[in-house]
């Protein structure tokens, strides 16, 4: 049997039983333990973002390419950058391109089983890069930039 290669996203369950909605969480990625916007989301952060009392803003995903997000919000065009949109696209096209930009710079797509989770980072500033001896499969070089 094929590993999915979700397998490594950070995962978040929820369920409509639970008071928060939230049940639990799942992340393993060896390969990035950079906890930074578009790197990885820890545990806290996705806790937090998901029982905040700040909704969450529809959008919708229309391109992803080489690191950079492109996607519309509360009637605006955003640029985000992730080191792992070949996941991420993988992720839109089992769930669709409507996403979730919740707190803490967390991208939420929505699945079967409840939203696959990813970091954003702004892509106006300046991009930290992966730790080197742990940047494998890291998709920006570093101190790029995305288009604004």
């Amino acid at each position: 049997m094929r590993k999915d290669p979700l397998d490594p996203l950070s995962f978040a369950v929820r369920t409509p039983n639970e008071p928060s909605g939230l049940i639990g969480f799942e992340h393993i990625n060896p390969r990035c333990r950079l906890y930074r916007a578009g790197h990885c989301a820890h545990s806290i952060q996705l806790r937090l973002s998901y029982s905040s009392d700040e909704p969450p803003v529809a959008g919708e995903i229309f391109e992803v390419r080489d690191g950079l997000i492109t996607l519309r919000a509360g009637g605006r065009v955003l640029h985000f950058l992730n080191h792992e949109t070949a996941l991420l696209r993988l992720a839109v096209e089992r769930g669709g391109p409507g996403v979730l930009l919740r707190s803490r710079s967390i991208l939420g797509v929505p699945c079967a089983h409840g939203e696959y989770a990813f970091t954003l980072h702004n892509a106006s500033k300046t991009w930290i890069p992966c730790e080197p001896h742990r940047s494998e499969g890291c998709e920006i070089p570093s101190g790029s930039r995305g288009a604004a």
